[in-house]
Protein backbone atom coordinates (compact mmCIF):
# COMPACT_ATOMS: atom_id res chain seq x y z
CA UNK A 1 0.00 0.00 0.00
CA UNK A 2 1.56 3.66 -1.28
CA UNK A 3 -0.60 5.97 0.19
CA UNK A 4 -3.21 5.22 2.82
CA UNK A 5 -4.72 8.71 4.24
CA UNK A 6 -7.42 9.04 7.19
CA UNK A 7 -9.18 12.27 8.17
CA UNK A 8 -11.45 11.79 11.13
CA UNK A 9 -13.37 14.95 10.93
CA UNK A 10 -14.91 14.01 7.86
CA UNK A 11 -14.08 10.16 7.98
CA UNK A 12 -12.88 10.48 4.78
CA UNK A 13 -10.28 7.50 4.13
CA UNK A 14 -8.40 7.09 0.90
CA UNK A 15 -5.80 4.29 -0.38
CA UNK A 16 -3.83 5.79 -3.12
CA UNK A 17 -1.64 3.68 -5.41
CA UNK A 18 -0.03 5.60 -7.83
CA UNK A 19 2.19 3.97 -10.64
CA UNK A 20 4.09 5.03 -13.69
CA UNK A 21 4.26 1.47 -15.88
CA UNK A 22 2.96 1.22 -19.33
CA UNK A 23 1.15 -2.24 -19.06
CA UNK A 24 -1.60 -3.30 -20.68
CA UNK A 25 -5.19 -2.30 -19.12
CA UNK A 26 -6.10 -6.10 -18.48
CA UNK A 27 -2.10 -6.35 -16.82
CA UNK A 28 -3.53 -3.07 -14.90
CA UNK A 29 -6.81 -4.75 -13.96
CA UNK A 30 -5.21 -7.38 -12.18
CA UNK A 31 -2.77 -5.56 -10.12
CA UNK A 32 -5.00 -3.12 -8.98
CA UNK A 33 -7.40 -5.48 -7.99
CA UNK A 34 -4.97 -7.15 -6.10
CA UNK A 35 -3.30 -3.81 -4.33
CA UNK A 36 -6.80 -3.07 -3.81
CA UNK A 37 -8.01 -6.35 -2.22
CA UNK A 38 -4.81 -5.85 0.08
CA UNK A 39 -5.88 -2.61 1.03
CA UNK A 40 -9.29 -3.22 1.64
CA UNK A 41 -8.02 -6.89 4.28
CA UNK A 42 -4.84 -4.68 5.81
CA UNK A 43 -5.74 -1.02 5.96
CA UNK A 44 -8.75 -1.23 9.12
CA UNK A 45 -5.70 -2.88 11.48
CA UNK A 46 -3.82 0.54 10.74
CA UNK A 47 -6.89 2.48 12.70
CA UNK A 48 -7.63 0.32 15.48
CA UNK A 49 -10.08 2.04 17.73
CA UNK A 50 -11.40 4.22 15.73
CA UNK A 51 -14.80 4.84 14.13
CA UNK A 52 -13.75 4.10 9.97
CA UNK A 53 -15.87 4.87 7.22
CA UNK A 54 -17.82 1.97 5.50
CA UNK A 55 -16.30 2.50 2.52
CA UNK A 56 -12.40 3.26 1.63
CA UNK A 57 -11.88 5.51 -1.06
CA UNK A 58 -9.26 3.42 -3.51
CA UNK A 59 -7.47 5.42 -6.15
CA UNK A 60 -4.78 4.48 -8.69
CA UNK A 61 -2.73 7.29 -10.37
CA UNK A 62 -1.35 6.69 -13.73
CA UNK A 63 1.45 8.48 -15.32
CA UNK A 64 0.96 7.03 -18.69
CA UNK A 65 -2.40 6.42 -20.07
CA UNK A 66 -6.10 7.86 -20.77
CA UNK A 67 -9.23 7.58 -19.71
CA UNK A 68 -11.20 7.99 -22.87
CA UNK A 69 -12.22 4.37 -22.38
CA UNK A 70 -11.27 3.76 -19.01
CA UNK A 71 -12.97 6.12 -15.86
CA UNK A 72 -12.46 3.06 -13.52
CA UNK A 73 -9.62 0.62 -12.74
CA UNK A 74 -10.08 -2.61 -10.67
CA UNK A 75 -13.16 -0.61 -8.93
CA UNK A 76 -10.97 2.77 -7.92
CA UNK A 77 -11.26 5.47 -9.03
CA UNK A 78 -8.64 6.58 -12.22
CA UNK A 79 -7.09 9.73 -12.25
CA UNK A 80 -4.04 10.56 -14.38
CA UNK A 81 -0.63 12.03 -12.52
CA UNK A 82 -0.88 15.30 -14.36
CA UNK A 83 -4.22 15.81 -13.18
CA UNK A 84 -3.14 15.15 -9.38
CA UNK A 85 -0.12 17.65 -10.32
CA UNK A 86 -3.05 20.33 -11.04
CA UNK A 87 -5.41 19.57 -8.65
CA UNK A 88 -2.29 20.08 -6.40
CA UNK A 89 -0.92 23.14 -7.60
CA UNK A 90 -4.50 24.65 -7.76
CA UNK A 91 -4.57 24.15 -3.93
CA UNK A 92 -1.36 25.69 -3.03
CA UNK A 93 -1.28 28.50 -5.65
CA UNK A 94 -3.60 30.46 -2.80
CA UNK A 95 -1.13 29.83 -0.03
CA UNK A 96 1.89 32.41 0.21
CA UNK A 97 5.16 31.13 1.21
CA UNK A 98 5.77 34.29 3.41
CA UNK A 99 2.56 33.83 5.97
CA UNK A 100 1.29 29.91 4.67
CA UNK A 101 4.62 27.88 3.96
CA UNK A 102 4.55 24.07 3.72
CA UNK A 103 5.97 22.65 6.50
CA UNK A 104 9.98 21.19 5.92
CA UNK A 105 8.45 17.55 6.68
CA UNK A 106 7.04 17.77 2.70
CA UNK A 107 9.76 18.75 0.55
CA UNK A 108 7.51 17.65 -2.65
CA UNK A 109 4.26 19.52 -1.46
CA UNK A 110 7.37 22.38 -0.57
CA UNK A 111 9.08 22.43 -3.96
CA UNK A 112 5.57 22.64 -6.20
CA UNK A 113 4.77 25.66 -3.06
CA UNK A 114 7.71 27.55 -4.48
CA UNK A 115 6.87 26.84 -7.94
CA UNK A 116 3.53 28.35 -7.43
CA UNK A 117 5.16 31.63 -5.72
CA UNK A 118 8.15 31.77 -8.98
CA UNK A 119 5.37 30.85 -11.30
CA UNK A 120 5.99 33.86 -13.72
CA UNK A 121 9.82 32.41 -13.88
CA UNK A 122 9.08 28.86 -14.43
CA UNK A 123 7.54 29.62 -18.26
CA UNK A 124 10.39 31.65 -18.88
CA UNK A 125 13.03 28.83 -17.79
CA UNK A 126 10.94 26.12 -19.18
CA UNK A 127 10.70 28.06 -22.35
CA UNK A 128 14.19 28.89 -22.44
CA UNK A 129 14.95 24.64 -21.98
CA UNK A 130 12.71 23.34 -24.29
CA UNK A 131 14.16 25.77 -27.39
CA UNK A 132 17.56 24.36 -25.98
CA UNK A 133 16.92 21.18 -25.88
CA UNK A 134 14.12 20.72 -28.75
CA UNK A 135 11.34 18.55 -26.60
CA UNK A 136 8.15 19.63 -25.14
CA UNK A 137 7.23 18.48 -21.57
CA UNK A 138 5.35 15.89 -21.75
CA UNK A 139 4.41 14.59 -25.04
CA UNK A 140 8.19 13.28 -25.26
CA UNK A 141 7.77 14.32 -29.16
CA UNK A 142 10.45 16.26 -30.99
CA UNK A 143 9.57 20.14 -30.67
CA UNK A 144 10.53 22.52 -33.14
CA UNK A 145 13.42 24.15 -32.47
CA UNK A 146 13.45 28.00 -32.11
CA UNK A 147 16.60 29.74 -31.49
CA UNK A 148 14.87 33.32 -31.05
CA UNK A 149 12.88 31.64 -28.73
CA UNK A 150 15.91 30.59 -26.87
CA UNK A 151 17.62 33.79 -27.32
CA UNK A 152 14.61 35.60 -25.95
CA UNK A 153 14.53 33.50 -22.39
CA UNK A 154 18.05 33.20 -21.61
CA UNK A 155 18.13 37.23 -22.24
CA UNK A 156 14.95 37.62 -20.01
CA UNK A 157 16.52 34.79 -17.42
CA UNK A 158 19.31 36.83 -16.14
CA UNK A 159 20.06 39.46 -17.46
CA UNK A 160 22.03 41.26 -14.41
CA UNK A 161 24.78 38.51 -14.62
CA UNK A 162 25.05 38.03 -18.03
CA UNK A 163 25.00 34.43 -17.65
CA UNK A 164 21.90 31.55 -18.20
CA UNK A 165 22.61 29.04 -15.61
CA UNK A 166 23.59 26.38 -17.24
CA UNK A 167 26.28 28.66 -18.92
CA UNK A 168 27.51 29.00 -14.92
CA UNK A 169 27.34 25.61 -14.61
CA UNK A 170 30.06 24.84 -17.04
CA UNK A 171 32.10 27.73 -16.17
CA UNK A 172 35.29 26.33 -14.62
CA UNK A 173 36.66 26.14 -18.54
CA UNK A 174 35.16 29.55 -19.48
CA UNK A 175 37.62 32.22 -19.66
CA UNK A 176 35.26 34.53 -20.34
CA UNK A 177 32.81 33.48 -17.17
CA UNK A 178 36.21 33.67 -15.04
CA UNK A 179 36.60 37.36 -16.22
CA UNK A 180 33.14 38.21 -15.33
CA UNK A 181 33.69 36.42 -12.01
CA UNK A 182 36.98 38.42 -11.18
CA UNK A 183 35.06 41.70 -12.48
CA UNK A 184 32.52 40.79 -9.81
CA UNK A 185 34.92 40.24 -7.14
CA UNK A 186 37.55 42.68 -7.40
CA UNK A 187 40.40 42.44 -9.63
CA UNK A 188 43.29 39.99 -8.17
CA UNK A 189 40.75 39.18 -4.83
CA UNK A 190 39.15 36.81 -7.76
CA UNK A 191 41.99 34.26 -7.92
CA UNK A 192 42.24 34.39 -4.07
CA UNK A 193 38.56 33.69 -3.72
CA UNK A 194 39.18 30.58 -6.76
CA UNK A 195 42.38 29.28 -5.40
CA UNK A 196 42.06 29.11 -1.45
Amino acid sequence: MDVVVFHPGNRHLIHIEPSSDADSWETRERRYAKKFEAGKKHIPALFKGLMLPDQIDQVAVLVFGSKANHERLAGGKLILAEELIAEILTSLMHKSIYSNAVSEQYPILRTLQFVCEYSDTVPRVLKMSRAKVGTRGGSWKPAERNDSDAEDAEQDLDETAGFTVDEMFNAEDDPEYAEHNEDLLGGDEAGDARDP
